[in-house]
């Protein structure tokens, strides 16, 4: 028996016109999203749909309070009606983000077009908490900043998690990290206790999809995007499409091998990039601790910034530490550049000591991964913030499901609208 949805026998199956509108209206949204101001006919142009269709589509989303008219894009015409503006509707409903770390979170809110309007921190006990607290620890700081919110504002309709480990491919679980023991159900369970979708992602996941929305002219095509904190972590955009596994994160770049039975490493393996590369690996090495040491956790802050002020000073046992971390993740990166051609580094984390003590090492020991590619430099960024880039990239998830859920119930409405027509 054929499917409901095909034609004849053995026909292609035919598209369902409210799975079409749906996705015409999603494709409009991020259409305008990415513009941030666009007129009806420069939309039309853009996502190639008929004038009459934008005309419909934007009306039922402006009902949604999704779009909404702004002054007149571009010079006035000489002759007709001048074209009016469509920009994202603030009003559309708030994104909350939690970028989670060891022994720490940074919550923030967006709304609807992708503005921050609120960010705070809080200090969450990782190490000492099983995943039920930690996932209760995070409901009790939401609920609060919910409560506090001013009646003029939306309400919070998606969470989005950006955390340190890794997590599997539908955005549910945090499978493994070196922050906490177990595996955490985050989505299940917080959506229980704050009754709001939640989805979550890895960290070095979110911040390479903060460093694409954020400066598309450098990462808008093939990039790397390297986390150094407490733990190593990587993310690519590859083909256009970040990189992935089957069932997790993957790219867990941190936990190659550098020195087979080397250092250890805190998820209990030897010799893994991220025992000579993480802040513990900088601290174990400049204090002269054994490699075989159980690594210290949670290496506070300033403790941090003193041996990157130290490295920077003189040659000593703290600039021999930061050059050991160059070392490791140069050649981590020679040897992903040999799978794929050399695309720009974007290195997250570790300051100025990074830039002034690890880019000089880390472009000697890539020079000779340009032989085959034809090039003979590489493009390496620094951005010494990482919490703020979690949270940004976790906002443009959440607003992509958001985007998909408002584009379902307005196609939904404009179905029911037209049977009652009839």
């Amino acid at each position: 028996m054929g499917s409901p949805f095909s034609g004849k026998a053995g026909s292609p199956a035919l598209v369902r016109s409210d799975d079409l509108r749906r996705a015409n209206m999603v494709r409009i949204l991020r259409a305008v999203r990415h513009a941030q101001r666009i007129s009806r006919t420069e939309l039309a142009q853009a996502t190639a749909l008929s004038p009459a269709t934008i005309s419909t589509i934007t009306a039922a989303l402006i009902g949604e309070r999704a779009l909404r008219e702004q002054d007149a894009a571009g010079p006035a015409p000489r002759r007709g009606r001048p074209q009016v503006a469509l920009g994202l509707d603030p009003r559309g409903g708030l994104v909350a983000t939690v970028a989670l770390s060891l022994n720490t979170a940074r919550f923030a809110l967006y709304d609807f077009a992708g503005a921050e309007i609120h960010v705070t921190d809080a200090r969450i006990e990782t190490l000492k908490a099983n995943p039920g607290e930690i996932t209760r620890a995070i409901a009790y700081a939401l609920s609060g900043m919910m409560a506090e919110l001013p009646g003029t504002l939306p309400p919070v309709r998606q969470v989005s998690l950006g955390v340190q480990g890794v997590t599997d491919t539908a955005g549910r679980t945090m499978l493994w990290s070196p922050i906490t023991k177990g595996e955490v159900r985050f989505a299940d369970d917080l959506e229980r206790l704050v009754g709001i979708p939640v989805t979550v992602a890895n960290d070095s996941d979110a911040t390479a999809i903060a460093l694409r929305h954020t400066e598309p002219e450098r990462y808008g095509g093939d990039f790397v995007s390297i986390a150094m904190t407490d733990g190593i972590g990587m993310s690519m955009f590859v083909g256009g499409q970040l990189f992935s596994g089957v069932r997790s994160s993957a790219a867990e770049f941190g936990h190659m091998v550098h020195h087979y039975d080397g250092a250890l490493c805190r998820c209990g393996r030897r010799g893994c990039i991220e025992a000579y590369a993480g802040d513990y690996a900088i601290h174990r090495a400049a204090h002269g601790i054994d490699p075989h040491a159980t690594p210290r956790n949670d290496i506070d802050r300033d403790e941090f910034s003193a041996l990157s002020q130290a490295a920077m000073a003189a040659d000593g046992p703290e600039r021999r530490a930061f050059l050991q971390a160059a070392r490791a993740l140069g050649v981590g990166l020679r040897n992903v550049f040999a799978l794929i051609d050399p695309a720009p580094v974007a290195l997250v984390g570790f300051g100025g000591a990074g830039e002034a003590l690890l880019e000089p090492e880390l472009r000697s020991i890539l020079k000779d991964a340009f032989a085959v590619s034809g090039r003979d430099d590489i493009q390496i960024s620094w951005h010494p913030h990482s919490a703020p880039l979690i949270n940004r990239g976790a906002a443009e998830r959440g607003l992509e499901l958001l985007e998909q859920r408002i584009g379902a119930a307005s196609a939904s409405h404009f179905d029911e609208g037209m049977a009652a027509a009839e």
